[in-house]
Order: C-alpha cells, then structure tokens, then sequence
C-alpha cells in the first residue's frame, strides 16, 4: 500500500509538472516575425540603412514646377491616367538610373492605369531625384524589370476611399515562431498563425508600437499593380490591419493556445503526460484486481 500511494503521488506530481511546463512554454514571449504576400495598387516604403539601390535602364523624372504651365492642360493630358503631368512638373527623360536610398528616405509606390510603375519621392536627402519629384517607369520597361528590394518598414495599401487608386487588392500572411517550445535542441520555426487580407484593408507591421524592420521585395504583379512580399524582423512584432470605417485598427498576434496547437515540443509533453496517466490506472486496475 505504501508502494501505491508513492506511485500515486509521483504521476499527480509529474502531472502536474507537466501542467505547468506546457502553460509555461505557451506563455512566454519567443521571437517571431511575419512573412506577407500582397497583390497590391499601392505601398509606402522607409527605408533604413544604406544597402538599397533600385536600377532601371529607362525611366522619366518628373521634377514639380515652381510655377504650374496651366497651358498643358489639354483634354488629352486630363484623361491621362497618371499623376506626373506636364501642367505640374518638368519631364526629363533618364537611361541607365541607378538609385541610392538613404536611411529614413521614404517613397511611395504604385502602378497608374496605364500599366506604368510610379515612385513618389516622398522623402529624400540627396538632390538628384529630390524630394515631391515622380519617377515614372514606362510600362514596357516595367515588364522587364526585375525585382526591385528593400530593407525599411512598409504600409501596404493606401487607404480605401472613392477614387483610391493605391488600395491593397488581396493577400495573405503567416506567422512564423521560434523558441524552446518549438525545439529543445535547434533554432526551428515554425507557423504558428495564419490568415488572409481582404480587398482595401491598409497593414503594417509593429514592434513595440512602433514601425517594423521589413526585408521585402517588389516585382510586377501577374494582374494590375504590383507584388509585394517581405518578412520581417524577430521579435514581438505584431500585425496592425486597418480597414475602411473601422475607427481602430485590429492588432493580429498569435496567443498561447496558437502556440501549443503548432509546438511539436508542447504536443510530445501532453502525450507523455496522457500516456503516462494511462499506464498508471492499467496498473492499478490490475493491482486491485479488477478486469478492464
């Protein structure tokens, strides 16, 4: 009898043990980062460090007029579906324009209606493409274009409203986890959540509140505007989407129960658990006699 109730004792305790390791794994913080794929019309970009260059063999720089030409204003140039128009800016012609983005440079990126790849230089230290100047790249030349890569943070579609011509059109997103609860011996990820983006929703990634370290790239997309994929840093980064007549964004980030439904780690604990609790009422079936 002393033999059983030590026994008893030792599997309430390792239960028990167990209880507490698998709430433990599932609530402490562990690095994780997102990966997003967007088909979109529109993107704002910052960038941070010194390691972006964007090259095009052809491309025209609008430079904005200090006085507007409202002569330019023909019917024709009003039904052109684009925002670098001669009535507001000077038109140059660039071939072989190569582009170094500074830290805290910013632009916006989106594709007109005529297929062409637009860059509003929102931001810009260096005065060879100046700030509130377009960069207009022909549409057959943006067919041709390769991937175009940044490091920065990013808000992925503009806002939706009538006449927006920058809103994200459809997309999904993952999150991807690493820690103890993920593997005992190795830095292993894993996706621990995952959802879609509806048409006009607005996202960026957070951490602490503030804007996240993204590594992206830009390329023409299959159908209109452009494709938008990028990782972010690790983290306690959070998804911020926005969505039109919704006063507060929603804050997507995985939770404790995200992490034990897809941690091999947590999953192997409550099956020993559970095997172990099994074993113990065969053997006390036994003991006692009874027959299962």
């Amino acid at each position: 009898m002393r033999y059983m109730a030590f026994l008893r004792r030792f599997v309430s305790g390792f239960s028990v043990l167990v209880v507490v390791t698998v709430v433990f794994l599932a609530t402490t913080a562990n690095d994780r980062s997102f990966q997003i794929e967007a088909e979109t019309l529109g993107a704002a970009i910052t960038f941070e460090g010194d390691q972006n260059i964007w090259n095009f063999s052809a491309a025209i720089l609008c430079l904005p007029r200090a006085i507007p030409d409202l002569r330019q204003l023909t019917t024709e140039a009003v039904d052109r579906d684009t925002a670098c128009t001669e009535a507001f800016f000077e038109l140059a012609e660039r071939t072989d324009l190569s582009i170094h983005w500074h830290h805290g440079d910013e632009v916006a990126v989106s594709v007109d209606g005529e297929g062409r790849l637009e860059i509003e230089i929102r931001r810009r230290r260096e005065t060879d493409v100046p700030e509130h100047a377009f960069l207009v790249i022909p549409a057959d030349i943006w067919t041709r274009q390769g991937a175009l890569t940044f490091v920065g943070s990013a808000r992925i579609g503009g806002d939706m409203a009538t006449g927006a011509r920058d809103y994200l059109r459809a997309g999904r997103w993952d999150v991807r986890q690493t820690g103890i609860a993920n593997s005992l011996f190795r830095d292993v990820t894993e996706v621990v959540k995952r959802g879609d983006f509806t048409l006009g929703s607005s996202v960026q990634v957070l951490n602490a509140g503030m804007p996240a370290t993204l590594f992206g790239s830009i390329t023409r997309s299959a159908e209109a505007g452009i494709r938008l994929v990028a990782l972010s840093e690790r983290g306690e980064v959070e998804l911020q989407v926005a969505y039109f007549g919704v006063g507060t964004p929603v804050i997507l980030r995985p939770d404790w129960i995200d992490r034990i439904v897809s941690s091999s780690v947590l999953i192997a604990l409550i099956g020993v658990m559970t095997f172990a609790s099994s074993i113990f009422q065969i053997f006390m079936f036994a003991r006692s006699g009874r027959n299962l």
